[in-house]
């Protein structure tokens, strides 16, 4: 071929290879849609050039189609297998679609052509990260830092050490991706989370705050932002942060979990399913958001469907522990006691240290009497995590009930930091005393806490804290103030509410046993004193009544929003129809103290024709404790549940049955018929769980003996 022929033939290739450097130019510009086109040119003349369609295959990529650049990139390299930058091309298009066996495959082609192909170790490292091969992905980022130590080689390098659970060293990483761009905020978002992991949560939160100023639609980091503010217990502040977060991203299944863990926070339960709901269905597969379902609707008193949730968390993810263990407290809500005995043994197989299934465990085993087992478990617990709040106060249950005074009480003062006490949390500036102080000549406020029958109960130490020399001020609940005024060793009473006086100390009625060294006993047979004058008047309204009086109480008071609280309510309080079988006592006149809602079953079964006894209904006129009081004084026996009535009647001394469940309180101690509390109570337990007509034979065969003494 002559000179000028091959000129000729030359001319085609010469313009394909000018409109390709086109095409680059505008590339390397961003101009992305004029680099297609001049690839795509330069392909029409030549469907075999290498460089176009190597390019429009990179092209592709950056567009969003990885798929689309697999197939060009793959045809690029069916031309020319020698070119690094082809295959290193091509694993970023795998990593995007998720294929990372090929995409470590392609890393590795191009490692082989160049071994100082920083971004073939980089894709090579998200691979093996995504195929769960950490170390290996650690060397591969690490390797990149040794060649491009560039900002986001750190970060990559420090997002592995993390993952690795070597935080302080993925710490220095983020540090150091930050000191080389501080603009750099998915940077500084990743060092808050270290962060937070190394419980570090105020310098955490300060990091996601520095990451939103640089970027302040970071879903991410709004998010982390409003998990770590509910972990310091700003739980308004946190909600906001995910509202955010969700306003951002509103497919945000994360965000709208976590929001619902937070409502939960805030006991607004019913918003919690909602916000729970709303993530499943983003995210059907989400097991961690339905085990956490458990929670609010075991307080909405849906068992059923707290079960069905937990049910679906341990299908999604069998080998998930927490799942087990919500699922042990649905069944524990629903009293199903053995089967969830049982789950929270699954949960502690499968993840052997894992301290909240062996608590849980505790409970039930003291629920079912086997109190052997249950100090194991919950020891075990300790074991795991001694600063565990709630096994520190199940334990201290277990112990009182078995008669442990001494650690029993020490162990209750855990309470406060129990998430169940969290309502009852309050700092009234006084220094809390425990027995260590003189109180000679100081002034000491007594808190009152827990329910009405606490408060009445636990007063009596009031006398005693008196006779260290201190003045002593008693805060009371609404209803107690007449009542308690009356109290030996008592300077003032307030009511709960209400701005103390000045004082030095305080301390929370139920720690004065701890702080006196106190156990029960019967040396204040009676401490609590009706008014004379209402007794009095008691006695001239009730004068013409033969028969021996007995008082009836047959329910305490619903806390409905309080899981456990409520519960314990529903399995301490009766019926008025369980009461039925007393119809045919002798000689026996029956008078009605129960007060609040369950109060309208007497006049509802007896609407209905009630064949149980006759009971004269006088409770409009009690006003407060201190009439009750008076009326019960006027009486002969009273007849109650486990309520604050039967702490009155024990305190004033006045022969008083309890009806028990089951698994009764610990103050009434195991296996005892009498109270060291009160000398004047008999107690009548269930035989099993819920079984009440065995207790009213019991009481029924009994108050037949006592009218008829005589």
């Amino acid at each position: 071929m002559g000179d000028a022929e091959l000129m000729e033939a030359e001319r085609p290739d010469a313009d394909l290879q000018a409109v390709h450097a086109q095409g680059l130019a505008h590339h390397r510009a961003g101009r992305l849609d004029e680099a297609r086109r001049a690839y795509e040119q330069v392909l029409a003349a030549d469907p075999r050039h290498f460089e176009s369609l190597h390019l429009l295959g990179v092209y592709a990529v950056q567009i969003g189609r990885p798929d689309a650049a697999v197939e060009l990139i793959g045809q690029a390299i069916a031309v020319r297998a020698d070119v690094a930058d082809a295959h290193g091309n091509l694993a970023s298009a795998f990593n995007s679609l998720r294929r990372y066996g090929e995409a470590l495959e392609a890393s590795d082609r191009a490692i082989a052509l160049n071994p100082d192909f920083a971004q073939a170790h980089g894709n090579r490292g998200e691979a093996l990260h995504q195929l769960g091969r950490l170390p290996e992905a650690l060397a591969s980022y690490e390797r990149v830092v040794a060649l491009q130590p560039t900002a986001p080689a750190h970060y990559n390098r420090a997002t592995m050490l993390r993952e690795l659970g070597r935080l302080e060293a993925a710490l220095a990483g983020y540090d150091l991706a930050i000191a080389l761009k501080p603009d750099y905020a998915e940077a500084r978002r990743s060092r808050g989370i270290v962060l937070c992991d190394l419980r570090r949560s105020e310098e955490g939160l300060e990091s996601f705050g520095q990451a939103i100023a640089l970027k302040p639609d970071d879903a991410d980091a709004w998010l982390h932002r409003g998990a770590t503010l509910r972990e310091l217990g700003h739980f308004e502040d946190a909600l906001a942060a995910l509202d955010r977060a969700i306003e951002l991203r509103p497919t945000y299944a994360e965000a709208h979990g976590n929001r619902g863990n937070v409502l939960c926070d805030l006991w607004r339960y019913q918003e919690a399913v909602v916000s729970y709901d709303r993530a499943t269905e983003l995210k059907p597969d989400y097991f961690e958001v339905f085990s956490n379902k458990v929670l609010p609707l075991r307080e909405l008193r849906r068992m059923d469907d707290a079960l069905a949730a937990a049910d679906r968390a341990v299908a999604l993810n069998p080998d998930y522990a927490e799942g087990l263990n919500n699922r042990g407290g649905a069944l524990y809500g629903a009293r199903r006691l053995d089967e969830a005995l049982a789950t929270y043994d699954r949960a502690i197989a499968l993840k052997p240290d894992y301290p909240s299934p062996y608590n849980n465990r505790g409970v039930v085993l003291y629920e079912l009497r086997r109190f052997d087992e249950a100090l194991a478990s919950l020891e075990h617990a300790l074991s795991l995590r001694p600063d565990y709040a709630e096994a520190h106060h199940s334990l201290a249950m277990c112990r009182l009930m078995l008669g442990d005074f001494a650690d029993g009480w020490a162990r209750y003062e855990w309470r406060w930091k129990a998430e169940q006490f969290r309502t009852e949390r309050r700092d009234l500036g006084a220094r809390l005393w425990l027995g260590a102080e003189d109180l000679q000549g100081r002034t000491i406020l007594l808190r009152s806490e827990q329910g009405l029958g606490d408060t009445l109960q636990f007063c009596r130490y009031a006398l005693d804290v008196a006779a260290l020399g201190a003045e002593v001020i008693l805060e009371v609940q609404p209803g107690l103030e007449r009542l308690l005024a009356r109290l030996d060793g008592v300077a003032r009473v307030i009511t709960l509410g209400e701005a103390p006086p000045p004082h030095e100390f305080q301390t929370p009625l139920m720690s004065l046993p701890h702080a006196l060294g106190a156990a029960p006993d019967g040396r204040l047979a009676r401490y609590l004193d009706a008014d004379p004058q209402d007794v009095a008047a008691w006695a001239s309204r009730l004068a013409g009544t033969a028969a021996r009086r007995v008082g009836l109480c047959w329910a305490g008071g619903a806390r409905p929003y309080q899981m456990v609280a409520n519960s314990i309510d529903q399995r301490r309080s009766l019926s008025l129809e369980a009461f039925a079988p007393l119809a045919g006592a002798e000689d026996v006149a029956f008078y009605s103290l129960q007060k609040g809602p369950p109060a309208a079953q007497l006049a509802e079964l007896q609407a209905k024709g009630w064949a149980g006894p006759e009971i004269t209904n006088l409770t409009s006129e009690l006003a407060d404790f201190a009439d009750t009081a008076a009326l019960v004084a006027n009486l002969d026996l009273v007849i109650t549940c486990d309520t604050a009535v039967a702490h009155l009647v024990g305190g004033l001394g006045k022969p008083v049955w309890i009806l028990n469940r089951h698994d009764a309180c610990w103050r009434w101690l195991d296996g005892r018929n009498d109270s060291p509390w009160y000398p004047s109570a008999q107690l009548f337990r269930q035989p099993s769980p819920g079984d009440w007509a065995s207790v009213m034979e019991e009481v029924r065969v009994a108050l037949g003996a006592w009218a008829s003494q005589t």
